[in-house]
């Protein structure tokens, strides 16, 4: 799945989980020749670390989920997701994990 959306499979791909700074180093500059293909996989790589790092953060604070990359396979079905009512039911399930705590 790696290999497919972002052209580039990390060496450690942990329980499913990618690191944000492998992002960050693998995807740090998009070619000015870059091919269609390989803009949709920068932009893929981009949201993923938006995902991770800001969106549905964690304690890890330096990790993804890999499931989240099923999210932006197809733009289109992206743009039809509620993302501001995922992101906020996100909030408040992990304001309430760290209330028990």
């Amino acid at each position: 799945m790696c290999l497919r959306l972002l052209g580039h499979v990390p060496t450690d791909l942990g329980g499913g989980i990618i690191r944000i700074a492998w992002l960050k180093e693998t995807f740090d500059e998009l070619p000015l020749s870059a091919s269609p293909q390989t803009t949709e996989q920068f932009a893929r790589a981009y949201a993923l670390s938006l995902m991770g790092g800001v969106l549905f953060s964690d304690r890890s604070g330096g990790s993804v989920h890999l499931h989240y990359l099923l999210l932006v396979e197809d733009w289109c079905r992206a743009g039809r997701f509620a993302w501001g009512a995922a992101v906020l039911s996100y909030l408040y399930r992990e304001m309430g994990r760290s209330a028990c705590r």
